[in-house]
């Protein structure tokens, strides 16, 4: 085993998730800034129907990667903050787990708040 070589990874890896633990609200703050600047331009543009469907289009990727960043910020957050329990072999294990518990969390299906999903798809004709 090259300790120096193990050693050097491993905190390269912990640089590394430090550095896109700072990042990710940067990232989430322009995904929101992106998705105010689309929802006005709808709000204030009659659009024909190919338009719609591009923008739409649009929508549906800025949302998709709005929720891939929520979902490893959050996973960074559980990670951050069992972080300085890693020192104990045992609290490791419960690190994986609580990551593991998280993202089962986050990826359950999303429960309608207002609308029906039935509702929703009567609306767009479905």
């Amino acid at each position: 085993m090259d300790i120096i070589k193990n050693l050097t990874k491993s905190i390269s890896l912990l640089d590394e998730i430090e550095e896109e633990y700072e990042t990710i609200p940067k990232i989430q703050s322009e995904l929101d800034l992106r998705l105010s600047d689309v929802y006005h331009f709808i709000e204030h543009n009659h659009l024909n129907t190919s338009q719609r469907y591009r923008i739409v289009s649009l929508l549906r990727d800025l949302l998709e990667e709005r929720r891939k960043n929520k979902t490893d910020w959050e996973l960074l957050r559980t990670f951050k903050n069992i972080e300085n329990k890693l020192s104990q072999k045992d609290n490791r294990k419960m690190l994986i787990a609580e990551i593991r518990k998280k993202e089962k969390l986050i990826n359950s299906d999303y429960k309608y708040r207002v609308y029906t999903e039935e509702e929703l798809r009567k609306f767009i004709g479905k």
